[in-house]
């Protein structure tokens, strides 16, 4: 059987991997110079592979059936037993994360170990058409036409275009007649309007953030750091939740709420400050609030309510703590976009899961047809998800090959 793999990504290694191992060398045929170029960036160059706590919550797409069926069929315990046999050493910290230490090397390893089983890399191979030839493939590349009898498209998504994941991929499934979900930019920093925050570049806080519309409906919810930068917000909470704000940005009136105090419940902490204002009467508001916060960021969540520096915490009017409380709780920011794909980490749309079979990653539509990683419409946290979902379809379409 002659499988071709279009990119040379993790999803498109982890198929080469599997069908290797059952005696199928495939074709990899990446349109660049060098192949894993997006992996070597993952994890800042530490390589977050994979995290011990996988589950569909931590993924958007259309399905969160099929995504908690991919995690089934390749969890984390899969993902470490493959670093084991490649002799890949790694570290799972606190948090859950993995980390192999060092992406480029780790990178190096993928490549070896897959040429090792039989994989044949073609590089600047451009797929300029893939034509379904009865039950075979004729794909046409580097100025030559060649059949296949199974062909993987594991071209990634739109983000860090420079890489080769250009899009190209929607072109190729489109063409042969699956439908794409607009492509958006997701695990993304945002800009904001009117940044009431511009001067406070560097701090960071932990907080709870939120998508909601005019309606104030919920559209999605992330906890985590958040850091201020000249020209808005980014860090992990941030980050996971860009793609639901870009997603639902085009719905008329959506806007960012972030909670400051997410280990606090509003009514709580309202009892504290009157607790406090009862003991300590002629203490500065503003001293209060630098025992939760930096000074900085204390000093600015009291101008955003409208209450004086100066204002004791015995005069505080009604009206001012809930002006304060609101601020702290449901501070609403107003987000004027983000850098685009150039920076964010991945892709949020692609080739819809309902088009997908998801116990073989083959397409419904086209027989012999399979999809692997950012190519198709499921996005994760940042946290090493993504590449655990390159790894787990890629393994998932080579065993639905081999079936």
């Amino acid at each position: 059987m002659k499988v071709g793999i279009i990119g040379g990504g993790p999803a498109g290694f982890a198929a080469a991997i599997e069908l290797g191992r059952e005696g199928i060398g495939p074709i990899v045929l990446e349109r660049t110079e060098s192949v894993l170029n997006k992996f070597v960036l993952s994890g800042g160059g530490r390589c977050n592979i994979t995290n011990t706590n996988l589950s569909e919550e931590y993924y958007n797409g259309d399905s969160k059936n099929f995504i908690k069926n991919v995690l089934k069929a390749f969890s984390c315990d899969n993902m470490l037993e493959l670093l084991r046999k490649m002799g890949i050493k790694y570290i799972i910290e606190k948090d859950g994360r993995v980390y192999t230490g060092d992406a480029k090397e780790t990178a190096y390893r993928l490549l070896n170990y897959a040429t090792g089983l039989g994989t044949s890399i073609v590089y600047k191979a451009f797929v300029e058409k893939i034509e379904k030839k009865g039950e075979q493939f004729l794909l046409r590349y580097k100025g030559r036409e060649e059949i296949f009898d199974r062909i993987i498209l594991a071209t990634g998504g739109k983000s860090y275009p420079e890489t080769g994941s250009d899009g190209f991929g929607y072109i190729m499934a489109e063409s042969l007649g699956h439908r794409i979900v607009h492509p958006l930019p997701a695990l993304t920093p945002l800009f904001l309007s009117d940044n009431p925050f511009k001067d406070l570049m560097g701090i960071t806080v932990n907080v709870e953030i939120s998508v909601v519309n005019d309606n104030l409906k919920f559209r999605g919810k992330r906890y985590g750091s958040l850091l201020f930068t000249h020209n808005g917000i980014t860090g992990p909470a941030v980050m996971n939740i860009s793609g639901d704000y870009v997603r639902y940005s085009r719905e008329r009136g959506t806007f960012l709420f972030v909670n400051f105090l997410p280990n606090f419940k509003v009514g709580d902490f309202e009892e504290r400050i009157k607790g406090e204002a009862a003991t300590s009467g002629r203490k500065k508001v503003v001293n209060f609030l630098k025992n939760f916060f930096p000074d900085r960021l204390a000093m600015r969540l009291l101008a955003l309510s409208g209450v004086d520096s100066d204002r004791m915490l015995c005069e505080l009017s009604k009206d001012e703590r809930k002006r304060l409380l609101n601020t702290l709780f449901s501070c609403q920011l107003k987000v004027r976009g983000s850098p685009g794909f150039k920076v964010a980490h991945i892709t949020s749309g692609g080739i819809p899961l309902e088009e997908v079979k998801a116990n073989t990653m083959e397409s419904k539509i086209v027989k012999g047809l399979f999809f692997a990683g950012e190519v198709l419409n499921a996005d994760g946290c940042e946290g090493g998800y993504n590449l655990h979902w390159a790894f787990a379809t890629g393994t998932i379409a080579a065993r639905g090959i081999l079936k």
